[in-house]
């Protein structure tokens, strides 16, 4: 997940979709001639900055393996996040603001539960969060 939103925001494989020619416009990832596989630590490009970097999340290595963006892979995602007209609008979304709850905002529905040769059909109880929350919390 956290690959493809580095693509939403703008970033590119670290091997810029490319060979060791083509780079993914950030300075500090080094140039790579393929995707990366697994959590080996591998220079695909001897004459460029060093080993790939393997533990990038736009590299394709196994998730235990990638915990990082770069400095200028925030400063491109922040590019793209002030001029792209489908991102800037972004930022001021509502989706932070809280949404309205109703009076009865939680349900439990049981239909056709058997107990002792007995059949009760539709029960349903209806709850709040809040009422939902306290019954969860007690042994």
């Amino acid at each position: 997940m956290t690959h493809e939103v580095g693509h939403f925001l703008g970033l590119r494989h670290i091997w810029g979709d490319g060979n060791c020619s083509v780079d993914d416009f950030c300075l500090d990832t080094p140039n790579a001639a393929a995707a990366n596989y697994g959590c080996n630590t591998t220079d695909s490009c001897p004459d460029g900055q060093g080993n790939d970097m393997i533990e990038n999340y736009m590299d394709y290595t196994d998730d235990l393996c990638m915990n990082i963006f770069t400095n200028d892979q925030k400063l491109r995602i922040l590019a793209v996040m002030d001029n792209s007209p489908r991102r800037v609008s972004l930022k001021t979304s509502p989706t932070s603001a809280p949404i309205p709850l109703f009076a009865n905002d939680a349900e439990v529905k049981i239909e056709n539960y058997c107990t002792g040769g007995l059949v009760t059909q539709h029960i349903k109880y209806s709850f709040t969060i809040e009422e939902l929350l306290i019954l969860l919390q007690q042994p």
